[in-house]
């Protein structure tokens, strides 16, 4: 198969941010980048005219849960609804248009107390006056927190009890003492979890992202993390994936001496889909109270948040995965959360030493000049998610204060010399990765709030946005050298924009549609009616 696409505007995104009017594909690779006049049209099977259009390397989502996104799109879309009383209703009309049996599940998920009238938490009494004789349980944007209904709790092993991530008398349930509810809801079997995969692969090339970096394993009730790894390697032996995922392996100490022991390491793999990073949980969210901070949250001043782990046990179980050649990516929010997971790189760095491991915080919201100086130090990189601010600007204040000003920075940790990349973290947000360039370009939510955007002196530039999703998300897998910037000899990774994202109104970012999608070589996804 070859390709040429000419009469455009091919923005290479490379070292010296070179433009071109063609590109020429043959195979999977990049074979020509120049002026139209100069491409050997004859040389091509297929021969498509831009007409001025904008290409790009293809978007990477550097942080992300694909499965996760897939398994919460068959729940009720809890983020839709303004109020409490409206959910409460609707899901009563659900269940008696859809028949469901008593004693069925009936699963929610993406509510936002911020964004509904009543501005606090569902509880244990809104579900029971939905149902008392289907288990309910609703879970929160963030994965971090979910309430049950009474049905559901009297369901529960009597430990649930004395857990210290549970109120029972609220039906809460916050970060592993999630655990207990999802023990008694079914999972997907294995063609399920691949037509999950292929269902939203394709949703994700209509917006331009190929390549994904995915947190998985821990998508379903029954943490199954093999029957996962085993429907990415079938789907990639049967030539099926259409984007390329680099999965954050999220797994316990058992789970990852069992994946080590079956020859698995990051890298491991085709360019399709191999083993990423370990991937920890070192604390919660902020929205759910549940982010590590150093002082007491302001709206909460007997609470610092949840630390998963101690520090000797976070120290023992990332020096195991270092000196075993894993890569290592720990969700950390907290300012607490991230010095804890520093002092534990830097412990195993020191008993094992290992150039370019490419450790990183993943999230890393509440900062320090401390810690930013450490990041840069210690070389680990943190995944941002600058479309955060769509949610997250809302209760920010109210959460940690004045410490807001030294959050959710970006262009302040480039400035330091910490490698930073771009992720959506759906299904938290939606993966439109014009969304998110939007806030990383305006530091404003969706809505254009606030006007002069948070903290503005943080905003990127266009170009630097674009990088943060393309050749700086490759950094994070190894994977520049193959893809991120649009090279003769790299991976045909590049999309077709129906806007010039360069140079539209800052208003109009955000509504950019892709037109054309090409992984590997491959047309994947042409918009109807786009003239190309």
């Amino acid at each position: 198969m070859s390709i040429l696409l000419f009469n455009g505007k091919i923005a290479s995104l490379d070292a010296q941010d070179r433009y071109y009017e063609s590109i020429g594909i043959v195979g999977n690779r990049i074979d020509f980048l120049g002026r139209s006049e100069e491409a050997l049209k004859d040389r091509y099977e297929t021969v498509i005219d831009l007409k001025g259009h904008l290409v790009l390397p293809g978007f990477n989502d550097s942080h992300m849960h694909l499965l996760g996104y897939a398994y919460a799109k068959k729940q009720i879309d809890l983020c839709k609804y303004g109020s409490i009383d409206e959910v409460i209703q609707d899901v009563k009309r659900t269940i008696r248009s859809q028949n469901i049996e008593e004693g069925r599940w009936v699963l929610g998920s993406g509510w936002n107390q911020e964004s509904l009238a009543e501005k606090r938490f569902f509880t244990r009494e809104d579900l029971d006056a939905i149902s008392d004789r289907h288990p309910i349980m609703f879970v929160r944007t963030c994965g971090h927190m979910a309430v049950c209904n009474t049905k559901a709790i009297d369901m529960m092993d009597a430990d649930v009890q004395t857990h210290r991530n549970v109120e029972l008398a609220r039906g809460i349930f916050k970060e592993d003492a999630m655990q207990y509810p999802r023990r008694y809801i079914d999972s997907p079997g294995l063609d399920e979890i691949k037509d999950m995969i292929v269902q939203t692969s394709a949703e994700l090339t209509q917006h331009g992202v190929t390549s994904v970096q995915s947190d998985d394993f821990h998508s379903f009730p029954d943490v199954d993390y093999l029957k996962i790894l085993n429907a990415y390697e079938e789907l990639d032996r049967e030539g099926r994936l259409t984007v390329r995922v680099y999965e954050q392996c999220s797994l316990d100490r058992d789970g990852l001496a069992q994946l080590i022991g079956m020859g698995y390491r990051t890298g491991t793999g085709s360019d399709f889909f191999k083993v990423g990073p370990l991937k920890l949980f070192q604390d919660g969210g902020l929205g759910a109270r549940t982010a590590l901070l150093s002082e007491p949250y302001a709206d909460d001043p007997s609470n610092c948040g949840v630390a998963m782990y101690p520090q000797d046990e976070l120290d023992a179980f990332i020096e195991y995965a270092h000196k075993n050649g894993m890569q290592i990516a720990v969700h950390a929010i907290g300012d607490r959360a991230i010095e804890m997971v520093l002092a534990s790189f830097e412990n195993a760095r020191q008993r094992h030493r290992r150039d370019n491991a490419r450790h990183g915080i993943v999230h890393g919201h509440i900062l320090t000049e401390d810690i930013m100086r450490k990041l840069s130090r210690q070389n680990v990189m943190v995944y941002v998610q600058p479309i955060f601010f769509n949610n997250d600007l809302k209760m920010l204040h109210h959460r940690v204060g004045d410490r807001a000003f030294k959050s959710y920075l970006i262009k302040a940790l480039q400035e330091q010399g910490v490698h930073v990349s771009g992720g959506s973290d759906a299904p938290v947000e939606y993966f439109n990765p014009y969304h998110n360039i939007h806030s990383a370009v305006l530091r404003q939510d969706l809505q254009g709030q606030p006007p002069e955007g948070f903290i503005p002196e943080d905003r990127l530039s266009r170009s630097e946005a674009l990088r943060l999703f393309t050749i700086d998300s490759a950094f994070a897998s190894f994977e520049e050298s193959k893809k991120g910037t649009l090279e003769v000899g790299k991976l045909a990774d590049l999309i077709v924009t129906e806007r010039d994202i360069l140079t539209v109104p800052d208003d109009e970012i955000k509504d950019i549609r892709t037109v054309m999608t090409v992984v590997d070589g491959q047309i994947v996804w042409r918009r109807e009616g786009s003239g190309i």
